[in-house]
C-alpha cells in the first residue's frame, strides 16, 4: 500500500496547528510530526509514503521534495497549494487503485475517488497510526533461552524504540544545553586588574598551605 498524505491537514487533525508558533515553532512541529510518522510506520511502510506541504517559499535548508526517513517529502512550492499538487500526484499515478489518499478535504478526496484510488480522512488516519503503536508496544513471546538468566535478560531497543527515545529527549537536551552555555562565565568579564587579584589570592592560599602541612620525620 502506497500513501499520498495532505502534511498540514494531518497535523491539524492531530491538534498540532492549534497553537501560535513563535519563532522557528512551525519548523520544529512539522519536524516532530515527520519523526512521529516515519517511527510509528516503520520502514517499510515509510518507504512507500509521501507527504505533501503548502509553501510560499521553501523553508530554510529544504528541497523542494527530498526524503526523509524513508518517507518522501514535497514542498508545494510550484503550484497554487499543497491541494493541488496532490491533484496533479493522483491525477499522474500509474496504479491508483494501490493508492491511499489521506485528507478530510473534499477536494482531494473527490479527486481520489475519479481515479479509484482509497481516500481516508486524517481522523480514520490518525486512529489506524493509534492502532500501530498499540500493536508494536505488546510484548512478544519469549523464545527458549538456555538458561534463566538468558531468558530474563531485556531485549536490545530496536532502531524505532531508540528513535523514539531521541525524538522524546532531543528538545529538552538542546534546551538544557543552551542553558548551560547562556550561563557559562565569559573571560571577556574579567579585566587585568580583576585577573592580577585572582593570581594573588591563588598564591596566598598556596602558602597557607605549605604553613599548615606536616613535616615528614627525620630518619
Amino acid at each position: 500500500m502506497r500513501w499520498l498524505i495532505d502534511g498540514y491537514n494531518l497535523m491539524h487533525a492531530a491538534g498540532r496547528m492549534d497553537r501560535r508558533f513563535g519563532p522557528d515553532g512551525l519548523r520544529r512541529a512539522r519536524q516532530r510530526f515527520l519523526n512521529e510518522l516515519a517511527i510509528t510506520l516503520g520502514e517499510r511502510q515509510a518507504s512507500s509514503t509521501t507527504i505533501v506541504f503548502d509553501a510560499s517559499t521553501l523553508p530554510l535548508n529544504q528541497a523542494p521534495e527530498s526524503t526523509f526517513k524513508g518517507m518522501t517529502v514535497i514542498y508545494a512550492i510550484d503550484d497554487e497549494d499543497a491541494d493541488t499538487r496532490i491533484e496533479r500526484l493522483i491525477a499522474r499515478d500509474s496504479a491508483p487503485r494501490s493508492l491511499t489518499v489521506v485528507s478530510s478535504d473534499r477536494r482531494i478526496r473527490r479527486a481520489a475517488e475519479r481515479r479509484r484510488a482509497t481516500s481516508r480522512s486524517s481522523d480514520d488516519f490518525l486512529d489506524f497510526l493509534d492502532q500501530l503503536r498499540s500493536r508494536r508496544r505488546v510484548p512478544k513471546p519469549l523464545e527458549s533461552a538456555p538458561d534463566d538468566l538468558e531468558r530474563a535478560r531485556p531485549d536490545r531497543p530496536t532502531p524505532e524504540e531508540v528513535d523514539a527515545w531521541v525524538l522524546e529527549f532531543e528538545e529538552p537536551i538542546a534546551s538544557l544545553d543552551q542553558a548551560r552555555q547562556d550561563a557559562a562565565p565569559s573571560l571577556d568579564w574579567w579585566s587585568d586588574l580583576d585577573l592580577d587579584e585572582v593570581a594573588r589570592e591563588v598564591e596566598r592560599e598556596f602558602r597557607q598551605h605549605l604553613r599548615v602541612m606536616p613535616r615528614n620525620p627525620r630518619r
